[in-house]
């Protein structure tokens, strides 16, 4: 019987459920895994998660500026490096960590 090669369509559908499986962290497993660092006690000029005001101010500019600050960093009112650091991280698990800080922060 002979197992290779196997044709390149039918090894990606078998690959198929182990790529891409994860379907990445939630806002709130990247808030604790890297946000909270800053976050949590207003390192580095950081908005405090929980704090209203804070929050509240910043929302103003619109979501696409806080995900853009978030994504590509921010220097002039504190330290928010890219990424958060995280550079292990999607842009879209910076984004559900910035919309859970915002929720968490009402």
């Amino acid at each position: 019987m002979k197992i290779w090669p196997i044709p390149v369509g039918v090894m990606l559908l078998w690959c198929a459920p182990f790529v891409g499986a994860e379907t990445g962290k939630s806002g709130e497993e990247v808030y604790q895994a890297i946000c909270q660092a800053c976050h949590a006690s207003g390192v580095g000029n950081a908005p405090v998660m929980g704090d209203p005001v804070a929050w509240s101010s910043r929302a103003e500019a619109g979501m696409e500026a806080l995900y853009d600050h978030a994504i590509n960093g921010l220097s002039d009112k504190g330290v928010m490096p890219p990424m958060g650091m995280c550079m292990q991280c999607s842009e879209e698990e910076v984004k559900a960590a910035v919309d859970y800080i915002l929720e968490q922060s009402r």
